[in-house]
């Protein structure tokens, strides 16, 4: 039954004011009058009665059930706003740790990107070196100083020098290089520091008067020239008998140096040093016969070498050729 009908309404209204006449016909003639009917006279009695419809039931249900539903709207707004935050929380977390995981992974990357960057370098001059070692020029000395002799009057003059060889791939350049020779009957300290000699078993410039040598080419360095009767001395000196032939070792030591630079730029200049000692001098007639044997030092080459920058050093400020006393005399 729908209470807001209109005809339950008035059905109302009539049931009522059937009540109301019912007591007015009914009421005693002995019965209290109201004084405000005394007041007014003959006016008959007004009884007031107020119609008060029930709300329906329906309407009270939506009253009372309007606050429940509000709060209840509020609280799944309050829980969602908590998952809202919960996942906005977890999500900025999710993205903070893949934040860091990929900085992680950048740092890695670049660190392994570092390593293999150094690692190539590393393989690149390995690489060089390699290549460098193969193909660079590499001079030395061979074990036997050559010896040439010849007669003056009275006596004869030896000239001694020895090859400088290239064994390597490509050619040698800015070849330089100085020998010196010491003939003696004590034996030499083992501090003995090789010194250049200048004067007459030095030379006193460093020159071969060739700069460049071939690769697997040699040429010969400069020349000592000793008197053969200094070697006669020495051995007179070493109470040996001067009958000839002979064959005694001598206490005449040659030694040297040579500098000189490969082909490869930004590479340092490379050194070899030689220390020869006469072990054996025969003669037989007009034929002399030498044997050398290798110092205990002074046999190095490049950065083995103790004296390597003085020698470097020596080369590059050492004058290549020639002093005023052996410049040759220009034609008038």
């Amino acid at each position: 039954m729908n209470y807001d009908d209109p005809q339950f309404i008035a059905a109302v209204k009539k049931i009522v004011n059937r009540m109301l006449n019912g007591l007015r016909k009914n009421q005693p003639d002995n019965a209290q009058h109201d004084p405000a009917q005394e007041d007014h006279g003959d006016n008959p009695r007004i009884i007031s009665a107020e119609l008060r419809t029930p709300v329906p039931i329906r309407v009270q249900n939506e009253t009372q059930d309007r606050h429940p539903n509000w709060n209840r709207v509020k609280t799944i707004a309050e829980i969602l706003g908590i998952i809202a935050a919960i996942g906005y929380g977890y999500v900025a977390i999710r993205q903070w740790r893949e934040m860091i995981s990929a900085r992680h992974q950048t740092q890695h990357a670049v660190e392994t990107a570092s390593r293999s960057a150094d690692a190539a370098d590393r393989a690149n001059m390995i690489a060089q070196q390699a290549l460098e070692s193969v193909q660079r020029a590499f001079v030395n000395f061979p074990p036997t100083p050559e010896m040439a002799g010849f007669n003056v009057p009275n006596d004869s003059i030896l000239q001694i020098s020895i090859p400088l060889e290239n064994a390597g791939n490509t050619q040698a350049h800015a070849v330089r290089d100085r020998v010196s020779l010491i003939a003696t009957t004590k034996s030499l300290p083992e501090n003995y520091s090789f010194p250049d000699i200048t004067g007459k078993y030095g030379q006193p410039w460093a020159a071969t008067g060739a700069g460049v040598i071939p690769p697997k080419g040699s040429v010969m360095s400069q020349s000592i020239y000793i008197n053969e009767s200094v070697m006669l001395r020495v051995m007179k000196n070493h109470n040996m008998s001067d009958v000839r032939p002979i064959r005694l070792p001598t206490g005449v030591i040659f030694y040297g140096w040579v500098t000189y630079r490969d082909i490869f730029k930004e590479t340092p200049d490379h050194l070899t040093e030689f220390c020869r000692t006469l072990a054996v001098f025969a003669i037989r007639g007009q034929q002399r016969t030498t044997r050398w044997s290798y110092c205990p030092f002074h046999n190095c080459t490049d950065e083995d070498c103790p004296d390597y920058k003085e020698r470097i050093k020596a080369a590059n400020e050492s004058p290549t050729c020639c002093p005023k006393a052996f410049s040759p005399k220009r034609p008038n």
